[in-house]
């Protein structure tokens, strides 16, 4: 089976094999982008499993001026990369929403995102939200519950990742911890 070299983040070309020889162990950031609530999910995996580090939510003033939530949420991602060191970053791909409005504000969220995994020297990729609940569940179309529920017993948690916005992300992180795992598993054969 060949799994080979992944187009990935700002157009990068990276070995999935030379990140899990050179570094056994990685910390993946998960983001739910939004304007209002924006969730974190934090990961740590090694070859065998993958377990939680920290997740959450950044609740940003909603009266502020939306200039001013997007310095909020880039301040916001440096402290939580300069916390956790992560060594990837995995966010929730836009899909197009017939508000145009919606789109363009989620779109500067991102670049606040871009700017600092951009800053810090890590990479970043982009999921559906359907390929991350696929990745947690197996079905694309599961519900936030059983997405949910899925990761209490995955990731071993006592309770229910709550709120949805940080479950959410993360489903990201876990996501891109699993395809972490399966391609150097793929290079290993």
């Amino acid at each position: 089976m060949y799994c080979g070299n992944l187009r990935i983040g700002f157009f990068r070309e990276i070995s999935y094999n030379a990140i899990m020889q050179e570094k056994s162990e990685q910390i993946v950031l998960g983001i739910d982008p939004g304007t209002r609530i924006t969730g974190f999910g934090v990961v740590f995996l090694t070859r065998q499993k993958i377990e939680v580090i920290d997740y959450g939510c950044i609740r940003l003033p909603t009266k502020e001026r939306l200039s001013y939530r997007y310095f909020l949420l880039f301040n916001a991602f440096q402290k939580l990369i300069a916390k956790h060191q992560p060594n990837e970053v995995a966010v929730e791909a836009q899909y197009l929403d017939r508000n145009f409005a919606t789109t363009a504000k989620l779109s500067g969220v991102k670049a606040a995102l871009g700017i600092a995994t951009e800053t810090a020297g890590i990479a970043l990729h982009e999921y559906s939200a359907t390929k991350a609940k696929k990745a947690v569940t197996g079905s694309g179309l599961a519900s936030k519950l059983q997405v949910q529920r899925t990761l209490q017993t995955l990731l071993q948690l006592k309770e229910l990742p709550q709120p949805e916005d940080a479950s959410d992300a993360l489903s990201l992180a876990y996501c891109h911890a699993n395809a972490l795992l399966f391609q150097a598993r793929c290079m290993n054969i």
